[in-house]
């Protein structure tokens, strides 16, 4: 058995979302600290969410232990790049939409998706400033705006067969 503890946060929109925890201790760690806690998560559940939309990590070219292993790491190694070679596109960015309404990001999957196409050339070049250039010119190039305190109705339809991400096969056919 698991002792867990059960903490109901009330949402702005008046609904009352419960919450599992471990953090038993009720002294410690009092009610109204987990209401910002809640809301905290969102930043990491979008990291998650990417990494199995946007990087495939459930897209797998094996089943040995090692060969998993090389693929998560590479698909980290990719999102760390694209975000490292985002700063200075999105430092660019906001200096030239800085009169809009909106302030503006880049726009992650694209930018994932170009950097694929750019990176082996990464590793082969001597020189690789002029690469660097032209992929966070491309990382410019698609921009979305970022909306603040952006809301939605939640929809819940019917119970799902399936969980919230789609699985991907493995490509490598089973003997």
């Amino acid at each position: 058995t698991v002792k867990v503890r059960l903490i109901k946060v009330l949402l702005p929109d008046g609904k009352t979302e419960i919450l599992i925890t471990s953090l038993l201790d009720a002294r410690k760690y009092p009610l109204h600290l987990f209401g910002d806690l809640y809301f905290k998560r969102w930043g990491i559940e979008t990291e998650y969410g990417m990494q199995k939309n946007y990087m495939q990590l459930e897209l797998l070219s094996g089943y040995k232990v090692n060969t998993i292993l090389q693929d998560f790491h590479a698909s980290i190694f990719i999102s760390n790049l694209q975000h490292i070679l985002s700063i200075p596109a999105q430092t660019k960015s906001e200096k030239k939409h800085k009169d809009r309404i909106y302030s503006y990001q880049i726009n992650r999957n694209i930018a994932i998706g170009n950097l694929k196409q750019h990176l082996i050339n990464l590793f082969k070049r001597k020189d690789t400033g002029a690469l660097i250039r032209k992929i966070e010119k491309l990382f410019a190039k698609y921009i979305e705006p970022v909306r603040p305190d952006r809301s939605f109705l939640r929809i819940v339809k019917g119970r799902r067969t399936k969980g919230k991400y789609q699985t991907w096969t493995n490509y490598k056919r089973a003997i």
